[in-house]
């Protein structure tokens, strides 16, 4: 009995027959793999994009100030009490020189009576060369409000490279700011009320 088997045709015929049967013209769709069309963007789009990206930078920009003018504050504060000594009585002086600054008070030299802030230069300088005990003595709340100058530091640097654009931060950094602005508001207060209740006593003469 004789057996007959399909054998596949020359490859140069195979060939031959593809592309016999492939039609330029003709709609290939099933033959041609299909490409993803990507989506063109309208002039409107792009402006409202490159606005987006403005705000971006803006708003970068302007947080870095923020948190550059911070930060500077503090550290100008800390270096001042830092290179000043405390002389005898009010006066204060440039530490290894021993030149004396001029009194700075203005309700001292107007009326002969310390104002609020006196002394607490004098505890800043204690308190940036770690004699706390000094410090205490001078003015009790210099060393809340010297405290309150070393956070500041954290904060601002945090503040410059906090995340943009993001809503949860923008949020938590609003709170941060609130409460650090009512608790500045909170000891200038409490320095008023000391002030005060100096000024009935007779003791600010």
């Amino acid at each position: 009995m004789n057996t007959h088997t399909n054998s596949p045709p020359p490859i140069g015929k195979a060939c031959e027959s593809e592309s016999l049967n492939f039609d330029p013209g003709a709609n290939n769709a099933e033959a041609l793999p299909p490409q993803a069309e990507r989506p063109v963007a309208t002039p409107g789009e792009i402006i409202a994009d490159e606005r987006t990206q403005a705000v971006k930078q803006r708003g970068q920009s302007y947080r870095r100030r923020t948190a550059t003018i911070w930060l500077l504050g503090p550290l100008a504060v800390l270096l001042g009490a830092r290179i000043l000594t405390h002389g005898n009585g009010r006066e204060v002086q440039i530490l290894g020189l021993g030149w004396s600054l001029p009194e700075t008070c203005g309700l001292r030299l107007q009326f002969g009576l310390d104002c609020p802030g006196c002394g607490l230069t004098r505890s800043f300088i204690h308190l940036a060369h770690g004699e706390w005990h000094q410090a205490w003595q001078l003015h009790w709340m210099g060393g809340l409000l010297f405290l309150y100058t070393l956070a500041q530091i954290p904060l601002a640097i945090a503040y410059a490279w906090q995340p943009a654009n993001n809503a949860k931060s923008s949020r938590a950094w609003r709170c941060v700011v609130y409460l650090n602005e009512r608790l500045l508001l909170g000891l200038l207060a409490l320095l008023a009320i000391r002030w005060i209740y100096k000024l009935l006593n007779g003791d600010l003469l």
